[in-house]
């Protein structure tokens, strides 16, 4: 996931099912304006030159930790201010890895 469509068009429905569908648009405008700006700020951020990050839960009642792989939003919203996802390969939601995957893709 790398952009904030799908939480738009659930926005939207939420809306539209509420009867809210005027307070749903503006809300989604003002996402839309604010992406814009970030985009244009950091737009110009060469990828190798863009701060990584690794989005992490450690207690989800494992004693791994949780990373949040491409198709989960978080990736979209961090990904969309500027910073790389050192898990982004990771094809799915989340993912159980070990403190030793985190240093080597930190490496």
């Amino acid at each position: 996931m790398t952009d904030l469509s799908a939480v738009e068009a659930d926005i939207t429905s939420l809306g539209a099912v509420t009867g809210t569908s005027s307070q749903a648009q503006k809300l989604v405008a003002g996402m839309e304006r604010k992406v814009t700006a970030v985009r244009k700020a950091v737009g110009g951020t060469a990828e190798s030159a863009r701060p990584t990050y690794f989005f992490f839960d450690y207690d989800a009642g494992t004693k791994q930790p949780s990373v949040i792989c491409n198709r989960q939003v978080a990736n979209a919203v961090i990904t969309l201010a500027g910073a790389r996802n050192v898990f982004a390969d990771c094809d799915g939601d989340y993912k159980q890895v070990g403190w030793e995957d985190v240093v080597e893709v930190g490496a």
